[in-house]
């Protein structure tokens, strides 16, 4: 339950560079959820991040991490929606080769913030 914890922290790990920032943390219920509501931290640039959250509470410190979030900037063009994964160029059909010409579609945005 929130209040039932003596520290909490949330740190964004960059990969590659280990370098850890720490942004303030605003903590809600919402029915039977605690929210946690993250200031950007200072220093944050576009990259993959590990995020961490750790709590101290009287079992101890107790923490998760996910890998692979990544920030990005939000007015750079982005691929949103793209395919099929592969097309073929060419097929053999009795004896004989046969150029395709397949269709593949790409939808690009960028999301201004």
């Amino acid at each position: 339950a929130e209040g039932s914890y003596s520290a909490l922290s949330v740190t964004l790990v960059a990969d590659g560079s280990g370098a850890e920032l720490v942004g303030a943390v605003q903590v809600s219920r919402v029915g039977d959820l605690t929210q946690l509501d993250v200031a950007k931290p200072a220093g944050l640039v576009k990259g993959v991040y590990s995020v961490r959250i750790s709590l101290v509470d009287s079992g101890g410190t107790k923490a998760v991490t996910h890998a692979g979030f990544t920030v990005y900037d939000g007015f750079a063009p982005k691929v949103v929606k793209s395919g099929p994964a592969s097309v073929p160029t060419v097929v053999t059909a009795g004896g004989r080769s046969l150029q395709l010409l397949s269709k593949v579609s790409a939808t690009i945005a960028n999301f201004p913030q």
